[in-house]
């Protein structure tokens, strides 16, 4: 990538590539992480979670073929390691308590959160700079429902935190 970091539209193209191909990682997992979870409102959240990552991934793909891109060939590094470490989490899951283990799924899920609120803000910023008012209100739409899915999510690891700390 930085050998063609030249320009503010490339940065934007490439920031839309990158939400496209770490959504579409992270719904591959979610399904993984529903299975593993114990708690039914855990669950309730992670398919919500589905549900916008679906829904935030047929915009990107909107946007993505408005400019004429792909994010097909796109993987999101930052997501894929994340992805590992879900995946070596859920493969000790037998091992573990299955209150700490949902308190680790909804960790999991906050690293990739954040990864994705950074995202839409550099390209929603990038978006506005370079005149793309439909794209960057496309995008400003996308950050809010993840914020608000993030707002969820962290009320949700409140209540696990402490439902954990009284089990031990």
């Amino acid at each position: 990538m930085t050998s063609q970091l030249n320009s503010l539209r490339f940065l934007f193209q490439y920031e839309l590539m990158e939400l496209a191909a770490a959504t579409a990682q992270r719904m591959r997992l979610l399904p993984s992480m529903k299975a593993a979870a114990s708690d039914q409102e855990l669950k309730r959240e992670l398919a919500d979670q589905e549900s916008v990552c679906r829904a935030h991934l047929e915009e990107l793909s909107a946007i993505l073929d408005q400019l004429q891109l792909s994010s097909i060939s796109h993987e999101s590094r930052v997501v894929a390691a994340l992805g590992d470490d879900c995946a070596a989490l859920l493969d000790n899951s037998g091992q573990a308590d299955n209150k700490v283990l949902d308190a680790a799924l909804i960790a999991q899920l906050q690293r990739m959160q954040h990864v994705e609120l950074a995202g839409y803000h550099a390209a929603q910023a990038a978006a506005v700079q370079l005149h793309e008012h439909e794209h960057a209100q496309r995008l400003k739409s996308c950050q809010d429902e993840a914020e608000a899915a993030h707002r969820a999510l962290e009320g949700l690891a409140d209540r696990w935190i402490l439902v954990v700390a009284a089990g031990n």
